[in-house]
């Protein structure tokens, strides 16, 4: 298992290629981007979040992964957003000035659970007690998603 040491930074220094990063930050304004107009199946959800220096960044996140995380994030909500895509905001639908806009794979308003078993589990609480606050990266070879209710 091997870990990567990410670092809060600010809106403004999001950029491609940059280190593995977080930021912090607010839900200001959300909606929904359709497929087809006719159809009005949601393809994804963009959203504007701004961090604590005023500084706004555009994301979008698919609605499958929203789906599929069982994430329901609100305007007004505080998120951990973790390094995503970074792309260049020069779209028709940009809604801020910031140079570039994410595509967010992961965010911290959902969690994924499972359930490990025999010697699985002390490898992990081991790990995880001697490094510290870092973020693991755990690779899952087989696996099988459960559904609540």
């Amino acid at each position: 298992m091997s870990a990567i040491n990410m670092i809060e930074i600010p809106v403004r220094e999001i950029a491609p290629n940059i280190r593995p990063w977080f930021i912090t930050v607010r839900v200001i304004r959300m909606w929904n981007n359709t497929f087809c107009s006719r159809l009005s199946r949601v393809f994804s959800v963009e959203f504007v979040v701004i961090d604590v220096h005023g500084d706004k960044i555009q994301a979008s996140v698919s609605w499958d992964i929203l789906r599929l995380k069982r994430i329901d994030m609100d305007e007004g909500d505080f998120i951990r957003v973790s390094t995503s895509v970074v792309v260049p905001n020069d779209g028709k639908d940009r809604a801020t000035r910031h140079a570039f806009r994410l595509v967010v794979e992961m965010c911290s308003i959902g969690s994924l659970e499972c359930v490990l078993y025999d010697e699985y589990v002390e490898d992990v609480r081991w790990y995880l007690k001697n490094n510290g606050p870092c973020t693991p990266v755990v690779v899952i070879q087989f696996a099988r998603i459960a559904h609540e209710g």
